[in-house]
């Protein structure tokens, strides 16, 4: 009988195969890791042991002179004649690296990595090297190598050992010690590296940051090429990698072989084991109990291996976040709006996790779309959608739905100016400092505002309906003000949110489920299967002169199910072009359709039922139409049109050629001239004609504060087949 489906946020998956054949030995053999034993012998005993030095407290770590080799190694088709090693659990062709980078994979030099984190040490521990051409180690490597690769007739002619005996964590930690050692075998055109996992030799993933700021990185396994390609093992920077010592790629636990050159198709070369491995097979939590977080349990659901994070900690099982600790997101946002091509400007987002507060900033904007980005509140929206306080239990937010793995995707309708935005988000997960990572596209059109405009938005909700497994749609009104006007402008938002779901989530009601319409696949869906996001923003800004936008919403997440809606009775006191919105106090209110007003008579209330009646927006003025464009009030809006002689779409209107001189244009007064009806910037300024600066200064834009630093550039994708750090799922 199956066991009950996970509680909170919960995440299953059907691995592929070579997933199950790193972890088999779990299941097969009842050893833990590598005895001592089985190591190379290392140490000051062996022949030409040299000892990596000691450095006492600073940020400097240490790192061997270039040790020149008697027989080269090939490491991706390279052949290196020399190498260091150094002691943050790393080796490097070219140059050493004498102090932690805190930079996830793939770094800029060629290295070999068996546990890259920051060693300290100064408390405790060693760290051997020695080239060996000792017959009983040349032996040992190559029956390892050719169990491994049966086809190989590999004879080593040197051996390269590396042993990182009981050593600590920065600051000088000594609790929790590890043990693991790295050996590069080479004939001079064929080399092989193994790693070795002592038992119990690895009880930190992890050293303490050395200013504030990032977190340090944990632990990454693997190799990186001069090129940039790489490769990782599975839970390489996630604290998955604690467990390194019970897997395998040779169903020995703690033990990893791989040939590192020649490659075959440019990729690192795996064992026979996992070759063998052919099609799909299923997790559970015996063959592989570290397919959830450390902070969470295993349960099965249907025969898939689905996870619940621990009281104390929120996410889908794969994924866990302490409560109420503040969290911060980076990222890129790129795209095209209103036909100026957006190029990678910077996004990061602090969260106030425990109190459903967060911070967003994007910087390095153009000034051409500063005002039109504030727009973009759906994306601010999305990222409190994915911390928003629960309002009671039984009403998860993103994060614990998806673990912060999702695809999610909005389009935003502006009826009056008839404009569509389309915002693309990908959300990739947690990187090693358990940061969230988005990367975002818009593409489309917003209405032109004003420069200088300042945005103001009403409370509103947002409801997200599951429509399948890992399927859920979103839809929501929202009205915002220009400049503190009375006048409503109205947007839509339809939203799509894709993720990995595991078992019948517990957010779902216990009615009988009824089949929703237009599945192919007949999935059963309860009725009333709801959430509902409140969202108010207390901030949305462009400061121009530092090129930046801001968001703070403000965002809570109910059960739609479970809630007591006050508009329920409230609602018939609503009358035509109103809706109601509850209260925080758990009353209501009724607001006018955007488009509309109350009545300010001692009518406003007529038989206990409110009014609301048309604004005429092109009586109040300070609407964003041109300064010479025709203004037509319609029921709930109005419509901005260029007269004859003008074109453009109402928000601007340029004189048609026909109609266009100098004094029309606006060009810039101080750095442009006007010659042929046209705008040109002068001698020494750059520009469009209509803005022109000082040519080779560019503006130069501050980071925002208290927002961390931008996020690194990604690099380019060219990781080889392996393992997605999120997901725990072979990369095809």
């Amino acid at each position: 009988m199956a066991s009950p489906a996970p509680r909170r946020g919960s995440w299953c998956a059907a691995a592929p195969a070579l997933l199950a054949v790193l972890v088999a030995a779990l299941a097969a053999r009842d050893a833990a890791a590598v005895p001592l034993s089985e190591f190379y012998p290392y140490g000051p005993a062996v022949n030409g042991s040299q000892t990596l030095p000691r450095v006492q407290g600073g940020p400097q770590d240490t790192a061997s002179r270039e040790f020149r080799l008697r027989v080269p190694i090939n490491f991706y088709d390279t052949p290196y004649e020399s190498i260091f090693v150094n002691e943050d659990g790393i080796l490097s062709f070219l140059t050493d690296i004498p102090m932690f980078l805190n930079l996830q994979f793939p770094l800029d030099y060629p290295v070999i990595a068996p546990f890259y984190s920051n060693v300290d040490t100064s408390g405790s521990g060693s760290v051997f090297y020695h080239e060996s051409e000792s017959a009983a180690d040349l032996a040992k490597a190559a029956e390892r190598v050719r169990r491994s690769f049966s086809s190989s007739t590999f004879q080593p002619t040197a051996l390269f050992v590396v042993t990182w005996e009981r050593v600590g964590y920065f600051n000088q930690g000594t609790d929790k010690l590890n043990t693991y050692q790295a050996a590069i075998s080479s004939d001079g055109s064929q080399s092989f590296v193994e790693f070795l996992y002592a038992d119990d030799g690895i009880q930190w993933v992890q050293g303490m940051a050395r200013q504030q700021g990032l977190p340090d990185a944990r632990a990454q396994l693997g190799f990186v090429a001069a090129d940039g390609r790489y490769y990782e093992l599975k839970g390489s920077g996630s604290d998955h990698i604690i467990n390194v010592n019970k897997w395998s790629n040779v169903e020995e636990p703690g033990l990893f072989v791989f040939r590192v050159g020649p490659t075959e198709n440019s990729l690192i070369g795996l064992p026979d084991l996992a070759n063998r491995a052919s099609g799909p097979e299923q997790q559970t939590c015996v063959n592989d109990p570290t397919v959830c977080h450390s902070s969470a349990e295993c349960t099965e659901s249907e025969g898939e291996a689905c996870c619940a994070c621990t009281d104390g900690y929120y996410g889908n099982g794969r994924q866990c976040l302490p409560n109420g600790t503040p969290f911060r997101l980076t990222g890129r946002l790129s795209g095209s709006l209103n036909g100026y091509n957006i190029s990678s400007l910077d996004l990061q987002s602090y969260v106030m996790v425990q109190d459903g507060r967060s911070y967003t900033a994007f910087s390095r904007v153009p000034e051409e779309v500063g005002a039109e980005l504030q727009l973009l509140t759906p994306l601010a929206m999305s990222i409190g959608w994915m911390f928003a306080k629960p309002a009671a239990a039984g009403a998860p937010n993103g994060f614990s739905l998806t673990g912060g793995v999702l695809n999610h995707t909005v389009e935003q309708f502006f009826p009056q100016s008839s404009d569509r935005l389309t915002i693309t988000m990908r959300y990739l997960g947690l990187d090693v400092f358990d940061q969230l990572r988005l990367e975002v596209d818009v593409q489309g059109a917003t209405p032109i505002l004003p420069p200088g405009a300042k945005i103001s938005t009403l409370e509103h909700e947002e409801l997200f309906r599951r429509e399948g497994p890992g399927l859920l749609r979103a839809s929501s009104r929202h009205a915002y003000t220009l400049d503190d006007a009375e006048v409503e402008h109205r947007f839509t938002v339809e939203g799509r949110v894709e993720y990995t779901e595991c078992g019948r989530p517990a957010w779902l009601p216990e009615e009988t489920a009824t089949e929703t319409p237009g599945d192919a696949d007949g999935d059963q869906q309860p009725d009333g299967a709801e959430l509902k996001l409140r969202a108010s923003f207390s901030l949305i800004s462009y400061e121009a002169r530092d090129g930046i936008v801001r968001f703070a919403p403000n965002t809570k997440i109910t059960n739609k199910l479970n809630e007591t809606d006050p508009c329920d009775e409230g609602r018939h006191h609503c009358g035509a072009n109103s809706f109601c919105v509850p209260s925080a106090d758990d009353s209501f209110e009724c607001h006018c359709s955007a488009g509309y007003q109350k009545l300010e008579t001692e009518q406003t209330v007529r038989n206990g039922v409110e009014e609301c009646v048309d604004i005429d927006e092109c009586q109040l003025g300070r609407l964003p139409c041109a300064p010479n464009a025709l203004c037509t009030n319609i029921p709930g809006g109005f419509r901005c049109e260029c007269p004859p002689g003008f074109q453009g779409n109402g928000a601007t209107c340029e004189p048609t050629a026909e109609q266009r001189s100098c004094a029309d244009l606006g060009c810039d007064p101080q750095g442009a001239d006007c010659r042929d009806n046209r705008c040109f910037c002068l001698p020494g300024f750059e520009g469009d004609g209509y803005r022109c600066r000082p040519a080779q200064q560019p503006p130069q834009y501050p980071q925002p504060e208290p927002y961390p630093q931008p996020y690194p550039p990604p690099s380019p994708p060219r990781q080889q087949p392996g393992y997605d750090r999120q997901s725990n799922n072979l990369i095809p």
